[in-house]
């Protein structure tokens, strides 16, 4: 109940902030809004050196973060075992949150340079296009980074749910940032909100298309094949329903481990108000298999954090 009314709250919020932001606002004599805002004035516009200029900078800090950093950036494992004190979980970590601070950034830049920049010649537009294009390809290079740092954390630790939205943050951000480049191509951003929610609902569409927890555990089973390593812990534990149809598949050395926690929330029938598909279809896989007792399985791995 309490995650359903925060839910019909942030809607209500929600759609009278969008009718509100569509709406035309109309200041009538004597109206109480029209003493605060005051009459209109036009806006003034940057002229070109006072963009130009911050711009360069910026994409000099970013060129020079990027030449610099270059071991940092793509320096893999051997980066992390020379570095003193540097952990995979801090390597795939710093990444990822440099690049959400610089993504924002970089969105933010670019809307206030294409908004508030006066750029009415051709010289100056094609100017803005420039450096605003490079600013682009500079944070994609981050993005890069970020996610192969992720793919060596999940290379020495394995699949997990936050990981793997990480990844969807990841490759969102990138086409967010590319469809920033387009407009900036084409110079017209009208389409550009409408692409964004677009892309927002695919996502959201191709995340449940894929099924996290399933995707999880079998990319979980193919690393234990490769490698050996598995944290049967957070695969009986921390993994939904869902999952349970791709783990009883499970090599037969781990496969009872990995369903241990599973048994214990849906190896009995399920009643009639918690009944949902994913559960009674990990109900069904669970009948054919055998149950061990939890005590006997490993516990939780003191580098999974």
């Amino acid at each position: 109940p309490a995650r359903f009314f925060v839910g019909l709250v942030t809607v209500c919020f929600t759609g009278a902030y969008a009718l509100v932001a569509t709406t035309p606002l109309v200041e009538r004599v004597g109206s109480p809004w029209a003493s605060i805002t005051g009459v209109k004035k036009d806006r003034r516009n940057l002229q070109a050196p006072e963009w130009v200029i911050p711009l360069t900078l910026v994409n000099l800090v970013f060129a020079a973060f990027v030449v610099v950093q270059i071991t940092v950036l793509f320096g893999g494992e051997q980066h992390v075992l020379r570095t003193t004190g540097l952990t995979y979980a801090e390597y795939a970590r710093s990444g990822f949150f440099q690049l959400v601070v610089i993504a924002a950034l970089v969105l933010v830049v670019v809307a206030a340079s294409v908004n508030l920049a006066k750029s009415e010649s051709e010289r100056d537009r094609r100017l803005m296009q420039a450096l605003l294009g490079l600013l682009c390809v500079l944070t994609l290079v981050v993005l890069l980074s970020a996610l192969k740092r992720l793919g060596l954390y999940e290379e020495t630790y394995g699949f997990t749910r936050l990981r793997f939205f990480v990844h969807v943050a990841i490759f969102w951000l990138a086409l967010v940032i590319l469809a920033v480049m387009t407009a900036g191509v084409r110079w017209n951003a009208r389409w550009l909100p409408r692409i964004v929610v677009g892309l927002t609902a695919a996502g959201l569409l191709v995340v449940n298309v894929i099924n996290p927890d399933a995707f999880i555990a079998a990319r979980n089973l193919v690393r234990y094949e490769a490698t050996g390593k598995i944290d049967t812990y957070y695969l009986s534990t921390m993994l939904s329903a869902d999952a349970v149809p791709i783990l009883v598949e499970a090599p037969e050395e781990v496969r009872a481990c990995v369903l241990a926690g599973h048994y214990r929330r849906f190896g009995q029938p399920l009643s009639f108000w918690s009944w949902n598909l994913g559960r009674e279809a990990a109900r069904d896989a669970l009948a054919s298999t055998v149950r061990v007792k939890e005590r006997d399985c490993p516990g939780p791995l003191e580098y999974r954090d």
